[in-house]
């Protein structure tokens, strides 16, 4: 799918971006340094946002999704953009553009630390996090694992758990989602309406299961399916 999106500071310089896949209503692109994310047509809204510039109306419409950005590709506040890219490349396992499942969850993980996380949390103190998923999770093949283990993170940050604890969340995860979980989790056949519905749903519960705890953010997965 092509998409071409002209805005007022480009003054009439379009970029052609080229949706990589749609997960879960969400798809990533990567083109020219710049990142830009779509809730794909079907699933609720339409939302194209380049992370390069703050469009003022993007910005005014999507404040939210606009700051999302801004802490999945930054370092810090002060470093400005990062290029999903380079984390990939810092990433022993590789992931990246070749695994577009895990580069979408890791958005949609972004998405779920704005809700959790307290303010101070932005910026410099989210790259530990991320850095943090793979060692609760490290063979977190699975986006679903991954995202998990990104939010189980953002938990030790806040202090509901150290280490240790973590490290059994995250067992009990694997074990109960990812091991004995439906065919569907490592495939994510989104083939109907229905099924995209139950996804959001059944990773909410499971969650709560094993972190023991009311985790009301994941309602926004389900929100935009």
């Amino acid at each position: 799918m092509d998409l071409v999106e002209t805005t007022d500071g480009e003054r009439g310089r379009r970029g052609t971006i080229k949706i990589e896949a749609i997960f879960l209503g969400w798809g990533v692109a990567l083109e020219r340094g710049r990142i830009a994310r779509m809730l794909g047509r079907g699933h609720g809204r339409f939302d194209l946002i380049f992370f390069s510039r703050k469009d003022a109306r993007f910005a005014e419409k999507n404040p939210r999704l606009l700051q999302c950005g801004e802490v999945l590709v930054s370092r810090n506040r002060e470093e400005g953009l990062w290029n999903l890219r380079e984390w990939s490349e810092e990433r022993e396992s590789g992931v990246g553009g070749s695994d577009w499942r895990t580069m979408v969850c890791a958005s949609a993980a972004a998405e779920l630390v704005l809700l959790l996380a307290p303010e101070e949390t932005m910026g410099a103190d989210l790259f530990p996090l991320v850095a943090a998923a793979g060692r609760h999770l490290p063979e977190a093949i699975d986006p679903v694992a991954f995202l998990a283990g990104f939010a189980f993170s953002c938990l030790d940050r806040e202090g509901f758990g150290g280490e240790e604890k973590l490290s059994g969340i995250a067992a009990r995860f694997r074990e109960r989602v990812i091991g004995t979980g439906p065919a569907g989790w490592t495939r994510f056949r989104l083939a109907t309406s229905a099924a995209r519905r139950e996804i959001p749903r059944a990773v909410h519960r499971l969650v709560e299961s094993v972190a023991e705890r009311r985790w009301k953010s994941f309602a926004v997965l389900e929100e935009m399916i």
